[in-house]
């Protein structure tokens, strides 16, 4: 098993958000919203098997929607953000740093 952190980063405004690992929802929650100093909103840590993951994110608000599937092998951190009305991401081996 490997760590996967998910930080919702920039662009979130009283959200509405979902998280899908593998088709299993492990997140959920209304009124997500961006820290403007930090530039975070929310975070959540989980567990999965190495190999193949795939993450779908909605946010219902804003009727948006990504899927993204990807190879893990080791502790992942995957940094999601709302930009000109859509969902971006950006994997990373380490944290991100925050103030």
């Amino acid at each position: 098993m490997v760590t996967l952190s998910i930080d919702f980063q920039e662009g979130f405004a009283n959200d509405t958000v979902s998280l899908r690992i593998n088709g299993e929802e492990v997140f959920r929650k209304e009124d997500v919203s961006t820290k403007l100093l930090l530039g975070k909103a929310e975070a959540l840590k989980t567990t999965v098997e190495a190999g193949q993951v795939v993450i779908e994110i909605m946010i219902q608000t804003r009727d948006i929607a990504i899927t993204i599937p990807f190879e893990i092998s080791a502790d992942t951190h995957l940094g999601i953000s709302v930009v000109n009305g859509r969902i971006e991401y950006v994997v990373s081996d380490e944290p991100f740093g925050y103030m």
